[in-house]
């Protein structure tokens, strides 16, 4: 069939230019790095413990570098928080459970009790937070 013949019957051809995005063996590696620096992630193990009230969580989830980890523990479980102008997020309840009266939630980061508020803090290798009641 013609193009004419095509056009005419509502057909229309196409026609497929493939052009390769790689000029050089150089260019190639450094657009690898970028696709592996886009995709790259750590593993945030997160422990959630209430001793009077029962509630123990334990869980690991793969997530991008660089995460906040309030908004991931917010992803995760349910969160309630009061905000603090020179404080920042003051976490009150995790997973439906409020802290027993005259308790706090506090959180420590690969062991150590944290010295900044969760939003403060960033995921940037495998890191462990664990929240308990005290």
């Amino acid at each position: 069939m013609s193009a004419r013949a095509l056009i005419g019957s509502g057909l229309l051809p196409v026609v497929l230019l493939w052009q390769s995005s790689v000029a050089s063996p150089s260019a190639a590696a450094a657009d690898a790095g970028k696709v592996v620096a886009a995709t790259e992630h750590v593993v945030l193990t997160l422990r959630i413990t209430d001793t009077q009230g029962g509630l123990i969580l334990d869980a690991k989830r793969s997530v991008a570098k660089g995460s906040n980890a309030l908004q991931v523990l917010r992803d995760t479980v349910a969160v309630k928080y009061k905000t603090f102008p020179d404080l920042g997020a003051f976490v009150t309840g995790l997973c439906g459970v409020d802290a027993p009266p005259g308790m706090v939630w506090t959180f420590l980061v690969d062991t150590k009790w944290s010295k900044v508020g969760i939003e403060r803090v960033t995921l940037e290798q495998d890191t462990v937070i664990e929240w308990k009641t005290r």
